[in-house]
């Protein structure tokens, strides 16, 4: 046995002889040969890397990063190294140079700095802005060459994305800061959602009722942040009192402090600014105005085509345009009353006929709408896009991961949310859960049992975008106007996002295959969705 020990000791001691003297040829090697050529000093800094000597190999990274024949292997081995050692400043710095040099593509910007929001804390982000904005301008600046369009960074890049990283981390006051950093950065951009997710976050801690109506109505003075958030939206449209979004953000932040009227009349200024913007010249031989019912609604599905729809519909000369496209008041705004729904709508010459109705995707899967709209306008018209289910749960995930809301990778998301599905672990009428979303049967049985078949239209989105005037012509008839022409039947709102693994795609069909069939079977008509 002491024989034994003996021989592994020497055996150990040897090993570290060797070692030693192996790093001590390589050693003597760096210090002879630094410097002389840009693949040697590329090898001296792997050397000095994989010994531990971090900054010595840093050193040797930045020197080769720029010119020389080798600085694309050292930049990214300075990102490798910056993303390991956490230091997100620095890894950011070298993929802008990366993309100003057009070697990086821009999901690596965006999976990057995904990382560096959630590490952000504290003051750092007063850092992040100038970080973020420049790689916005970059990306913008170089979409054209990576094969992408501004629509697909719109939300993965900016600073809006960083604070509801933030506040899902509940760093809350810092969260907040960023907000105010990006409304200042796009002021004519529509900000009265994100708000509410913040105010809606913060409110976890706060026993609240689920009633509708209190919950919409409950006074937000208590937040320290009403103030800066009225001074931020106040001065932004004082500057452009006649700016649209401006309007409807102001009174926003007044609805929310209790400045009810106030908000009303800011409403009914951004509704006519609409109605001018579309017809300029309708308020000049006007003897008298009148107000118009609504009459119609616009249901959902999320992603399916209902904006491309309500914007066709805001083509014909007899359609209303209102204040905004999405008011959600018969989900989850009902508790603001009537009035502010019918703020949203601009009177009209007395001359002239208009039918005037919203779109709002939250319709279609809450419980109370179709009650709610007949109880108020008992001869409602409502119409419905349903999309194929594996490709509006796809395009969900990814309207859901620009805007920061979901994190998740998506089969990790889809494997997560048919878990919820299963166990019954989801609310049916939130939109979070992108799969249940697609499940059109329940909710379809809803409306049809309150909306006779002449008062509710159901519309398939590749029949709208295969063949948009021939919809449309039907949705006029539904909708009791003449049929026209509509001069741009171009898609809106349309998400970009990566290609799709075959394996989740194929997943997906299986898991909707015995809903499709429920459906064609409850509507008597083929999907061609399988």
């Amino acid at each position: 046995m002491g024989i034994n020990v003996i021989v592994l000791n020497l055996n150990s001691r040897v090993r570290w002889i060797v070692q030693k003297l192996t790093f001590f040829c390589q050693y003597v090697f760096c210090f002879i040969y630094q410097g002389k050529s840009p693949q040697r000093s590329l090898k001296i800094a792997h050397f000095w890397q994989s010994h531990g000597y971090e900054n010595r190999a840093i050193a040797r990274y930045q020197n080769l990063a720029l010119n020389s024949s080798h600085a694309k292997p050292a930049r990214q081995a300075l990102i490798d190294l910056y993303t390991d050692r956490n230091q997100w400043h620095e890894a950011l710095q070298i993929r802008l140079i990366n993309l100003e040099l057009q070697e990086s593509p821009c999901d690596n910007i965006a999976n990057t700095t995904q990382s560096y929001h959630q590490k952000i804390v504290g003051s750092a982000v007063l850092t992040a802005q100038t970080y973020l904005r420049s790689i916005v301008t970059k990306v913008r600046e170089n979409a054209h060459t990576v094969g992408i369009t501004q629509t697909s960074i719109h939300y993965e890049n900016d600073l809006l994305a960083i604070a509801l990283s933030l506040l899902f981390l509940e760093e809350q006051d810092t969260a907040f800061n960023a907000l105010l950093c990006a409304i200042e950065e796009q002021p004519d951009n529509s900000w009265d959602k994100t708000a509410y997710v913040f105010f809606q976050i913060c409110q976890k801690h706060r026993s609240l009722s689920n009633d509708d109506r209190k919950r919409e109505s409950d006074n937000l003075l208590d937040y320290p942040w009403n103030t800066r958030l009225h001074q931020c939206l106040y001065r932004l449209w004082k500057q452009r009192p006649d700016q649209q979004a401006r309007q409807l953000n102001y009174a926003e932040i007044l609805l929310r402090i209790g400045q009810r009227k106030k908000a009303q009349e800011l409403c009914m200024q951004a509704a006519k600014t609409s109605l001018i913007q579309s017809s300029a010249d309708i308020y000049h031989t006007a003897e008298s105005l009148k107000d118009v019912t609504p009459s119609f609604a616009v249901i959902g599905t999320m992603k399916s085509g209902s904006t491309s729809l309500y914007q066709y519909l805001l083509q014909h000369h007899h359609v209303l345009p209102l204040a905004r496209k999405e008011l959600d008041y018969w989900s989850w705004r009902y508790g603001r009353g009537q009035n502010w729904f019918l703020s949203h709508f601009p009177p009209v010459p007395s001359s002239l006929e208009f039918i005037a109705g919203d779109a709002s995707p939250t319709y279609f899967q809450h419980n109370l709408s179709p009650q709610r709209m007949l109880e108020v306008y008992p001869s409602f018209k409502v119409i419905v896009v349903l999309r194929n289910p594996v490709d509006r749960t796809i395009s969900h995930h990814y309207h859901n991961v620009r805007r920061a809301w979901d994190l998740r990778p998506l089969d990790v998301a889809i494997t997560q949310q048919i878990e919820a599905i299963e166990n019954n672990s989801y609310d049916s009428q939130r939109l979070d859960n992108a799969v249940a979303s697609s499940l059109y049967v329940p909710h379809l049985k809803r409306w049809q049992h309150h909306f006779p078949p002449d008062r509710l239209l159901i519309i398939l989105s590749d029949d709208l975008f295969a063949h948009p005037q021939r919809i449309l012509n039907q949705v006029f008839q539904f909708l009791g106007i003449q049929e026209q022409a509509i001069p741009d039947l171009s898609p809106h709102n349309v998400g970009i996002y990566p290609s799709q693994d075959s394996e989740q795609r194929q997943r997906l069909r299986n898991f909707f295959y015995p809903s499709i069939c429920e459906l064609e079977e409850l509507c008597n008509f083929q999907t061609r969705w399988y």
